[in-house]
């Protein structure tokens, strides 16, 4: 590829996502163009896992040959490539900060929680079928059972879902979004659990919480933005490219060095490569593949281990 090529930028991801919706959603707020190509919701994913090694998590950006795995460091390049500082975590207050890591922690899992059984089998039917839904309950009852984590109860998780409403109904008191007039990262990261509760679960917000319920509908308006769908042959095309120069790193003992990286959560499958830089936020991963030369694998530091 030419030396002045710029690749796009390509998401793998699944419709039902609530991640993905997350980064669908900022890149419709950022009116950024991307190339989208669908996953299967478990494993095996054929399209992508050449390209990570093994990562389970969704979604994954792609940028040629640099793979970005979490919407942490995905959401770091999109910031660097939009130039759009509200979406910068260093920028929130301390309250927003508070929002987004409840949204992402306890209310994520309050809301996976938060269906009967029967409920969450029938919805997920509905959506995508009953062999999808048989093959994804079966994928994630096994990642549950590696999770190091605690779920809520459907008890315990009501009452999280009921404080968290009453408590962002609060913050948009004459606010249209959480930090004024235009969205912040907060605003996403809050709103991806909340459109999971409500498209994906068919669940309602309480009526009595205008705020919440006008600020929902005009999330749900921004929508996706520029968006074009492609192939896997495409993205394993892009892939060939060289992978970006290296960012300088601190010293470490692993620095170099044959490693594994793995949440430390739960979908906890490593990937194995040779930890060539490390930053203050994230760790990269050089792979050496045969169908795409090297590969530069990007993590977040916070919420991974390295062996």
């Amino acid at each position: 590829m030419p030396s002045n090529y710029r690749p796009p930028l390509i998401l793998h991801h699944y419709a039902l996502s609530p991640y993905a919706e997350k980064i669908r959603s900022i890149f419709g707020h950022t009116k950024m163009e991307w190339l989208s190509l669908h996953s299967p919701a478990q494993p095996p994913r054929p399209n992508l896992d050449p390209l990570t090694g093994g990562y389970r998590r969704i979604p994954v950006l792609q940028i040629g040959g640099d793979i970005f795995c979490d919407t942490r460091i995905i959401v770091d390049e999109i910031v660097e490539l939009s130039q759009n500082p509200a979406l910068d975590r260093e920028n929130l207050s301390p309250e927003l900060l508070d929002l987004q890591r409840r949204a992402e922690q306890t209310v994520f899992f309050a809301v996976v929680n938060s269906q009967s059984p029967a409920k969450t089998i029938a919805t997920l039917a509905r959506l995508q079928g009953p062999v999808e839904t048989f093959r994804f309950l079966k994928d994630r009852i096994g990642v549950a059972k590696t999770a190091k984590i605690s779920m809520p109860s459907r008890k315990s998780s009501k009452q999280i879902l009921d404080a968290f409403f009453h408590d962002v109904d609060q913050r948009l008191v004459g606010r249209s979004f959480l930090d004024g007039d235009s969205p912040c990262l907060a605003d996403f990261s809050v709103y991806h659990p909340l459109w999971m509760y409500v498209s994906a679960g068919g669940m309602k917000l309480p009526n009595n919480l205008r705020g919440l319920n006008d600020w929902m509908v005009l999330m749900e308006s921004i929508g996706h933005g520029n968006v074009l769908q492609i192939d896997k042959q495409t993205a394993f095309f892009e892939a060939t490219a060289e992978p970006r120069e290296l960012p300088d790193s601190e010293s470490g003992a692993a620095l170099g060095k044959a490693v594994r990286i793995a949440p430390n959560d739960y979908a906890r499958d490593h990937v194995e490569g040779t930890l060539v830089a490390q930053t203050k936020s994230r760790s990269i991963l050089r792979r050496n593949t045969e169908e795409f030369g090297t590969l530069h694998v990007h993590f977040p530091r916070e919420g991974y281990v390295i062996e």
